[in-house]
């Protein structure tokens, strides 16, 4: 990308384009899931899976400049609901994973 080119600014649109544009989106997608001719990875609460391929560790907790810490805490629950649908998943080979199909909408 050159660095003299101007990016345009998104299009501001009305609060009911916004809405049905996501729901549309969102329906769209869930016909994607229906139609396709995808091999989907299943939630199969394995618990032999002994390897681990990738390990993370970041702070969840931290203070920043006008945030209130409870928005932290509605963090730490989210992530805490999303990590347990996704402990033990086993993606086979050919499988496509999609974070929305195993954790749900948001």
């Amino acid at each position: 990308m050159n660095i003299n080119q101007s990016i345009d600014k998104p299009i501001n649109r009305g609060w009911i384009r916004k809405k049905i544009g996501r729901e549309y989106y969102i329906f769209k997608r869930y016909l994607d899931w229906i139609t396709q001719k995808k091999e989907w990875t299943k939630i199969s609460k394995n618990s032999n899976l002994k390897i681990e391929v990738k390990h993370h560790k970041s702070m969840i907790l931290r203070p920043l400049k006008d945030v209130d810490m409870y928005l932290q805490e509605n963090k730490r629950t989210n992530l805490r609901i999303a990590i347990n649908k996704l402990n033990d998943t086993l993606i086979k080979p050919g499988q496509t994973f999609s974070l929305w199909k195993q954790v749900g909408r948001p």
